[in-house]
């Protein structure tokens, strides 16, 4: 078999390809991807002209095709949640399909997988378990947001970016230990399977299970809470942070004054520094005292120099974020919200701040809050 570039007498080969290619996603369950035309004649016609269309030809028959370009993607102009690691070329596949029998006529095909169903809401969050830890993510479009649960190396939490995205996407994910998971993912307002739990591999009892929507995944037991392969937190035990954190949300004590910032109607402050076992935990509040919603970005915790903290990035050291408490992607207007942060053991000089930086979405109502050193040492202890 070879690969090479198509020639204008391979198109109606590769017409009757994309026929059978659309008439095999309408038998089993996906009519709309490709309807009834997609990719049309213009289409490739254009892939032909750009020298973008190739062809897989074996003993003399055109087995699949396929369009590769390295002019860039506009569906990854912009990223939410994220950005390009670098500005390196890439290449992109699209409209790939294979011919009728491609698969019976080789001998060493691989075995079929078959995606699951999953559905992604925009207000709630599926979470997906993993036999071990995760170590690929990757998100067929920009409709849904994928990634690792903070401090959980065998979750993945997923969630829609647009509300009522019309066509499926995909999601692919390898684990360490070699496994090969793909979703193909639908917009639900409420998604019927909230916990896809991949760690069971008994069966599940029959009174656990709840009916289910035709072709899509039966949710599993609830695995033990050591199924989730947490990170672990200096000395302490995660399920202990995930306690202490729960805890100082729920007691909502103000033990720390003064340590606040307010621009443009967006508040920040510091309510409480703890620490417990070597971890410190840090009880915040944003309030947006505007009628525009504050969309979160990001949030990040800096060690900076004093004297140059509203100045200069320079002489800055960023903290990982152990676990959070309520981690809200939007503070709409004239309401509040909470987070509790836990952080690693830390101890600074009396010459330098730690910076709570709360980035804007899409906006430049940034905030920053200065905590100075003799509070994280004054830090009460749980």
């Amino acid at each position: 078999m070879q690969i090479r570039h198509t020639r204008p007498e391979d198109l109606p080969a590769m017409q009757e390809i994309f026929a059978d290619a659309r008439a095999f996603m309408r038998e089993n369950g996906n009519p709309d991807q490709w309807g009834d035309r997609f990719p049309t004649r213009e289409m490739l016609d254009k892939d032909l002209a750009l020298h973008r269309s190739y062809v897989c030809e074996d003993n003399g028959k055109i087995a699949a095709t396929f369009a590769f370009t390295t002019d860039g993607e506009p569906t990854y102009r912009v990223i939410r949640g994220g950005a390009w690691l670098d500005d390196a070329p890439y290449g992109v596949v699209h409209r790939i399909a294979a011919a009728k029998g491609t698969a019976q006529t080789t001998p060493e095909t691989p075995a079929e997988i078959r995606p699951l169903r999953i559905e992604a809401g925009f207000t709630k969050t599926v979470h997906i378990l993993f036999p071990s830890p995760v170590t690929y993510i990757d998100i067929g479009s920009m409709d849904i947001i994928a990634g690792k649960a903070d401090g959980a190396e065998n979750v993945v939490r997923v969630k829609a970016a647009v509300r009522n995205f019309a066509a499926e996407t995909n999601l692919t994910v390898i684990t360490e230990d070699g496994g090969f998971f793909t979703f193909d993912v639908y917009y639900a307002e409420n998604p019927a399977v909230s916990t896809l739990n991949l760690t069971v591999q008994e069966p599940q009892p029959e009174s656990m299970k709840k009916p289910a929507a035709v072709g899509y995944p039966q949710p599993t037991a609830p695995a033990s809470e050591s199924r989730v392969l947490l990170r672990e937190v200096g000395r302490e035990k995660p399920a202990t942070v995930k306690r202490m954190l729960s805890d100082i949300y729920r007691q909502n004590r103000t033990d720390v004054k003064g340590i606040r910032t307010k621009k443009y109607g967006i508040g920040v402050e510091v309510l409480g520094i703890y620490v417990f076992n070597d971890v410190i935990y840090i009880h915040t509040c944003i309030s947006n005292d505007t009628n525009i919603s504050f969309e979160v970005d990001a949030r990040r915790f800096i060690v900076a120099d004093r004297k140059l903290a509203k100045r200069t990035a320079q002489q800055q050291t960023s903290l990982e974020i152990l676990r959070v408490c309520n981690d809200p992607a939007v503070v709409r207007g004239h309401q509040r919200q909470r987070t509790v942060f836990a952080l690693p053991k830390l101890t600074i000089s009396d010459d330098k701040v730690l910076l709570l930086e709360i980035i804007e979405k899409n906006g430049a109502r940034h905030q920053t809050v200065e905590i100075p050193a003799k509070e994280l040492l004054e830090a009460k202890l749980l």
